[in-house]
């Protein structure tokens, strides 16, 4: 079974006792996989021994000799802060392509959030520093006390069994409060209605839940793809 998250260390914070026992590799897309998130991750596998890592930089960025990322100034340009005081803080990522060919120039707004380094790079002095690919923060739940966490709980097929629906997307409010949006092909009968009320407070114990029955999911980006099962509406991480 395959898994995707977008912050490494995400996976050893969500195994809590139980560990991961069933990880064999991990695949790291845009985040520096540090010495210490190696640890915690291997820490977490219990097969005494470290699970094979992947890196992936992607397109827009590129490891550097000392092991940081670097922005491909020569293919993309990315928007940052304005000056060396704000690189801390977390930045939505901006992006226009440079290698357009047959087409205009195109700026994007993903929904991906990367801190800026305001430190002076010994080496590949010409390109900008990444310290940290936050990752897409529309998609990060998280639990009260700020923690991320992947709600596995909740699931198409699971919901099926307890109530015939179309769409649905679960939509983080505020730290402590949920609400899933669901789309039915008739009314639901108030029987129906408390079955998956119970179901959401049993699978998310840690957050109140409420259910709002509605005609379609919209899509907040407006750019063209598919809604995203898992909606944060909440202030990124910093």
């Amino acid at each position: 079974m395959r898994w995707r998250c977008e912050r490494p260390a995400a996976w050893a914070e969500a195994a809590g006792a139980g560990g991961l026992p069933d990880l064999k590799a991990m695949l790291v897309a845009g985040s520096v996989l540090t010495v210490e998130t190696r640890a915690r991750i291997s820490a977490a596998s219990r097969q005494g021994r470290q699970p094979l890592f992947g890196k992936r930089a992607g397109a827009g960025r590129r490891r550097g000799p000392d092991g940081r990322l670097r922005v491909n100034e020569e293919t993309v340009w990315l928007e940052g802060p304005r000056n060396a005081a704000e690189a801390k803080s977390s930045t939505p990522v901006v992006v226009t392509p440079l290698f357009a060919f047959a087409t205009p120039l195109i700026r994007y707004a993903p929904g991906d959030y990367v801190r800026f380094s305001n430190a002076a790079p010994k080496r590949a002095p010409g390109l900008r520093r990444l310290e940290a690919v936050i990752g897409r923060a529309r998609n990060l739940l998280r639990l009260p006390d700020g923690r991320p966490f992947t709600p596995a709980a909740i699931r198409g097929e699971t919901l099926a069994n307890v109530l015939d629906h179309r769409e649905w997307q679960l939509v983080q409010t505020t730290l402590g409060e949920m609400t899933l949006n669901i789309v039915v092909p008739r009314p639901a009968t108030p029987s129906e209605t408390q079955a998956l009320q119970d179901y959401l407070d049993a699978a998310l114990p840690a957050h109140r839940t409420t259910i709002a029955f509605v005609e379609a999911i919209a899509n907040p980006m407006a750019n063209g793809k598919p809604y995203e099962p898992f909606l944060s509406l909440i202030d990124p991480p910093a």
